[in-house]
């Protein structure tokens, strides 16, 4: 079941959603899900560089957390 479904995201960001599409059954049951600055985010727990400090709950990216937390209303979806 591909995970990019509704509101045009396929027609809209078509790469992106190949990538996605090309992702294995394994590589997704790999991925955590962990709870950031009130934001549900999934993660690698293989990419030490981002993963980690959002796992052990370390600050990432601080001045950008910042700024989508203030530009993005409540319920929104951010892609990155």
């Amino acid at each position: 079941m591909p995970l990019l479904r509704g509101r045009g995201l396929r027609r809209r960001f078509p790469r992106f959603a190949q990538a996605f599409d090309r992702l294995t059954r394994a590589q997704w049951r790999r991925l955590q899900l962990c709870t950031f600055e009130g934001i549900e985010l999934w993660v690698d727990p293989q990419d030490h560089g981002v993963a980690r400090p959002l796992l052990t709950g370390d600050a990432y990216e601080p001045e950008e957390t910042a700024a989508i937390l203030r530009l993005l209303p409540q319920g929104a979806t951010f892609l990155d």
